[in-house]
């Protein structure tokens, strides 16, 4: 016969299969990896100052800047952020005191004839224009050098108010000299304590053979005659991009 199940038994068997359902689910809860935690909230980080606005200049500005100053002569963009600089002061050097065809005969790139020249054994001593210059870059403050023929054109026109020959001329005829936009150029240069440009020969980085190289005509404007001795004692300046 069946053996009578008391109600008592039955409660006891459902109350230990509830707790046991419980525990399972909490298990299961823990095993499943999901995290009731509110992510952390992203600190709220202020906005930083505005960038520093570039420098823009005009020709005839000062530019001085991480130590390296100059007459800002012409602007090579739009915005007057970028452009070229000449130095504020000057010498009087031979270009060379040897007579070698160095290769520096471009007309349109200074920075590269210079570069020729400083590659030559010894060209401290020999090319004393260039030596000079060159000492402009001591230290940090590189990229100084003299301009090609071409680049001395681009000096004098700014010197002579924006007037002066075209680079396809330079060399053929004369200018009108405007005294007045002269006098107010150096005046730029002056004011920055440098020294004024002169109505002289100046020097450029162009050779023109074994014994010669190009000097520019600083009272006329355009190159001096077919080019001069380079044992001649010119003037010099160097000048620099920004």
């Amino acid at each position: 016969p069946p053996v009578p199940i008391r109600l008592s038994q039955i409660r006891k068997t459902m109350k230990t299969n509830f707790l046991s359902m419980l525990l399972l689910a909490g298990a299961l809860a823990a095993c499943s990896g999901s995290d009731t935690t509110e992510p952390p909230v992203e600190p709220v980080i202020p906005p930083g100052p505005d960038p520093t606005p570039e420098q823009t200049y005009q020709v005839g500005d000062l530019y001085d800047r991480d130590g390296v100053q100059g007459v800002v002569y012409l602007l090579t963009d739009d915005r007057g952020t970028h452009g070229m600089m000449v130095s504020l002061t000057e010498s009087e050097r031979p270009w060379s005191v040897e007579t070698v065809e160095t290769g520096a005969n471009l007309l349109d790139n200074g920075k590269y004839n210079c570069t020729l020249i400083r590659n030559r054994e010894n060209w401290g001593a020999k090319y004393p224009a260039f030596k000079w210059c060159n000492d402009f870059n001591a230290g940090r403050y590189g990229g100084w050098y003299i301009p090609s023929l071409y680049e001395m054109n681009d000096l004098y026109i700014a010197f002579n108010g924006g007037g002066g020959i075209s680079n396809e001329t330079s060399g053929i005829s004369p200018c009108a000299v405007d005294a007045e936009a002269q006098a107010r150029f150096n005046k730029y240069l002056t004011d920055a304590g440098g020294t004024p440009l002169s109505q002289a020969d100046y020097w450029t980085s162009t050779e023109y053979g074994a014994g010669f190289a190009y000097p520019y005509d600083f009272v006329w404007g355009g190159m001096d005659g077919y080019g001069g001795s380079k044992a001649n004692i010119y003037k010099v300046r160097a000048v620099r991009g920004f």
